[in-house]
């Protein structure tokens, strides 16, 4: 009979091994699932917030030149945007730092309302420095919603993170078809026109900081510790030392020869096509 003591003793531990068995996998797929749940909401912000910014690109040319002759200064509060975003990087992303992921981004979301307003304002009141004014405030959206693929990888685990930043970005594809057409739908619906349009912008962010509130990310430090290359403890990298290396060079140098020829186009285009005597409906 005393051999017979350790069968149930085996069963009982195999039963407490199956049953864990049974628990990490619910509780890896409910991590799963809700790391799918924050990436999805993560590219539908993605995909609403960079269509105002597709919005800006397609409507300030046009709009400016309803009330202003001179057309080589028609997407000045476009360039005053981009100068925003060089201002507002790095403030945002130490506001990111010390408050978390989801305050920074509201945040930016907020910035997008008000810039929005501004040139709504300076359309209405036909003054090209109001304008600008709401470019270079927009800015600090827009550099808001260039760390949100970089954001992606703290959703995620390990072996998802490339990925996450493919769908991410690839919101902004999506992106590049709603911004012209709520352009289409926006830009005649109030006077003078256009107006419409940066109020439908205002809109936008505003639905983009509701979504935001839904995003469950971690704290800074566990998805600084958890997404570093750098090993645990190791002082981060100076900025001198990231641009002294070739492949920083490389990639700023590509980014500005393809950002800089994707603002041409999106900019120009519209102007060209009412320069040519077509409708403003043609030009979206």
């Amino acid at each position: 009979m005393a051999d017979l003591w350790p069968l149930p003793m085996a069963s009982g531990s195999a039963a407490g091994k199956v049953f864990s068995m049974e628990t990490g996998r619910e509780n890896e797929l409910r991590l799963k699932s809700a790391a799918k749940r924050n990436l999805a909401l993560l590219i539908c912000c993605q995909a609403i917030g960079q269509s105002a910014n597709t919005m800006m690109f397609t409507a300030t040319g046009l709009s400016v030149i309803t009330f202003f002759s001179n057309r080589g200064l028609a997407t000045l509060p476009m360039t005053m945007q981009h100068l925003g975003v060089m201002l507002w990087v790095f403030p945002a992303a130490l506001l990111m730092q010390r408050q978390g992921r989801r305050f920074g981004f509201r945040v930016g979301s907020v910035f997008g309302m008000a810039g929005a307003s501004t040139c709504a304002a300076g359309l209405y009141c036909a003054s090209l420095p109001v304008m600008c004014l709401g470019g270079i405030i927009l800015g600090y959206a827009v550099a808001s919603l260039q760390m949100y693929r970089f954001a992606a990888v703290e959703l995620v685990p390990l072996d998802y993170r490339s990925r996450s930043i493919s769908w991410v970005t690839a919101g902004g594809v999506v992106a590049g078809i709603i911004g012209p057409a709520m352009v289409q739908w926006s830009y005649d619906t109030l006077m003078p026109i256009y107006v419409g349009t940066y109020l439908t912008m205002v809109a936008v962010h505003i639905a983009v900081f509701t979504i935001m509130s839904f995003i469950d990310f971690p704290p800074m430090q566990e998805s600084t510790s958890a997404g570093g290359t750098m090993p645990s403890g190791a002082p981060p990298r100076s900025l001198l030392e990231i641009a002294r290396q070739p492949r920083y060079a490389a990639a700023v140098i590509a980014g500005m020869i393809a950002f800089g020829t994707m603002s041409f186009l999106m900019s120009a285009s519209p102007l060209a096509i009412v320069g040519c005597g077509l409708p403003h409906s043609e030009a979206h």
